[in-house]
């Protein structure tokens, strides 16, 4: 039996586009994330709140904090949603490449206010640490990436960064680390 840990991603390759689209989008509240070439026909969605609500038994994970509009300096609306979307329990937040949405000079200042405000709408609890590597290339390496986050949360505690580093993702991906595992055998 197949058991569902969790969605990221829906990407639909259907000769009927339009009414999975009106399905999922209109019925399911997912959003349009990228289309490609017509040869390929694929069509990715984003999980949306009515998804989310519809499962409530199953994990979601909201990548790249939702992809905030870092590089215009316009957060307002993505507060709103972010907050809004947070209200779900089963759904947790990837701190993951948001150095890939910032343009120009980019300091521990330009990503604060989507680390922080991912941090207070999920809370410690639900918020989980991802590199987004090579996409993070973008516009930095992995190594910038990782340092300004580590200057963002300097003053964080030892646990709360146990939790945003490793902790919540062995509970969120049911993760089960060290020699004693059930599931793997030594060869």
């Amino acid at each position: 039996m197949l058991e569902l840990v969790g969605l990221d991603h829906i990407v639909l390759r259907t000769a009927r586009l339009a009414p999975m689209l009106n399905f999922y989008c209109g019925v399911l509240g997912c959003v349009i994330e990228r289309e490609t070439s017509l040869d390929l026909g694929l069509t990715q969605l984003r999980a949306g709140a009515a998804l989310i609500d519809a499962c409530p038994d199953t994990r979601f994970i909201l990548d790249h904090c939702g992809v905030p509009a870092i590089a215009s300096g316009d957060l307002a609306f993505w507060r709103e949603q972010l907050r809004e979307i947070s209200r779900r329990p089963n759904l947790a937040c990837k701190i993951s490449g948001i150095i890939a949405y910032a343009a120009g000079e980019i300091t521990a200042d330009t990503l604060r206010p989507v680390v922080e405000h991912a941090i207070d709408c999920f809370g410690w609890d639900r918020v989980v640490w991802g590199s987004d590597w090579p996409v993070c290339n973008l516009t930095r390496d992995l190594a910038s990436w990782t340092r300004l986050l580590d200057e963002i949360l300097s003053d964080c505690s030892e646990d709360e960064l146990a939790a945003l580093y490793h902790r919540n993702a062995r509970s969120i991906y049911r993760l089960s680390i060290g020699r004693h595992n059930k599931n793997h055998t030594a060869s």
